[in-house]
């Protein structure tokens, strides 16, 4: 639980910082990217880090820190197991969370700059390690039911079906060493980890299709139209998934994660990234 002291400084400053996320967001990638570009090939998805979606990190932390300072326990709750999913899903590992501390409170300090006294600096740390210890705790006990050791997700499995059209093709599953695949839940998915033609890793995560045997998985992908950004800059939008419908064939070998995620919601829509 947040001190008191520190959600007081969290109230009055939120606002300030809430307001500066566009700026905070992109100085914090432009950090964690010029000191560790292997995350950027090999872990984040490098079409999410174009538009709105860049905001995701930065906008959970303020969305906690809201929920800290008018608390909603469910909300709370949802939050965390959402992110915490997307995490296991990726591998995620405790030590993950120093690094992004370090390059997301340099970006802070810089564009906030004489408005982060200590004071400041000291009630967002709490947070953000509050935050931090929730999600680790939430991600140990997600590795613990899936029965593997933290980060140890990944998985090989070979193509053994593939239907569908140009735009929209359906992948079956089986495991490389020919035992049953885990069983999953309805409104789970799993990460999908490309070796795309410059040599990145790229991952994305797609719904499990809920009509297939025992032991095995399956997922559809539907192709993503080329596009550009504002900017003329090109989208990556949609390159891993362009990806498999154009180069993985049956027989293909994918290395993907075990199941992750919630169930569907009332709308219908899988609780997936």
């Amino acid at each position: 639980m947040l001190s008191v002291e520190s959600k007081e400084v969290i109230r009055a400053t939120l606002p300030a910082v809430g307001g500066a996320i566009g700026d905070i967001t992109p100085l914090f990638y432009e950090k964690l990217f010029a000191a560790a570009p292997d995350l950027e090939r090999n872990l984040f998805n490098r079409g999410n880090q174009q538009g709105q979606q860049q905001k995701a990190l930065a906008g959970a932390i303020a969305t906690f820190a809201t929920l800290q300072v008018e608390p909603d326990q469910d909300k709370i709750d949802a939050t965390v197991s959402r992110i915490a999913n997307k995490h296991a899903s990726l591998g995620v590992a405790a030590e993950s969370y120093d690094v992004v501390h370090k390059y997301l409170f340099e970006a802070i300090v810089e564009v906030l700059g004489e408005a982060v006294t200590p004071e400041v600096a000291a009630a967002w740390d709490e947070l953000y390690w509050l935050f931090a210890r929730t999600l680790i705790a939430a991600e140990a006990g997600l590795y613990e039911a899936a029965g593997v050791s933290a980060g140890d997700v990944w998985r090989g499995a070979v193509v053994s079906a593939r239907s569908g059209s140009e735009d929209r093709v359906s992948f079956t599953l089986a495991a490389a060493d020919g035992s049953p695949l885990p069983d999953f839940q309805p409104g789970q998915y799993i990460s999908v980890a490309a070796q795309l033609p410059d040599g990145a890793r790229q991952i994305r995560q797609y719904p499990l299709d809920t009509v297939t045997t025992d032991g095995v998985w399956a997922f559809t992908v539907r192709r993503v139209a080329d596009s550009t950004l504002e900017d003329g800059t090109p989208s990556l939008r949609g390159e891993v998934s362009n990806f498999l419908i154009d180069h993985v064939s049956e027989g293909a070998e994918l290395t993907v994660s075990l199941p992750f995620g919630g169930p569907v919601t009332a709308d219908g829509v899988a609780a997936t990234a």
